[in-house]
């Protein structure tokens, strides 16, 4: 009785274990995956940061090597910083006319 009692408990053991492995395999293929889809991402992602600036007004923006958006400063005192948003206008006018051929 207590030899089948002992046998029950590392077959329980044993399951709980696997079980354990099992699970953390699947944690580490997620965040895996997760991680590489992050990656493929980034680049349009800044890219996407950058266009809303420039639609906001803000044409003084670039990307830098690390993906980020930074804000470039004048490089000699005579030197303005006019916006001269030519998207803004684009972008309304083509937003307007998509409501316009909606399906009906």
């Amino acid at each position: 009785m207590k030899e089948s009692k002992k046998s029950t408990q590392l077959k329980t053991e044993n399951c709980q274990q696997k079980t354990r492995l099992i699970n953390e395999a699947l944690v580490a293929e997620v965040r895996a995956d997760f991680a590489a889809r992050s990656a493929a991402r980034r680049e349009t992602e800044a890219q996407w940061q950058l266009n809303a600036n420039f639609l906001l007004g803000n044409q003084y923006c670039y990307l830098n090597i690390g993906g980020t958006l930074e804000d470039a400063d004048k490089d000699y005192f005579w030197q303005e910083r006019g916006v001269y948003n030519h998207i803004a206008p684009i972008y309304k006018r083509g937003s307007q006319n998509s409501g316009a051929c909606a399906p009906k």
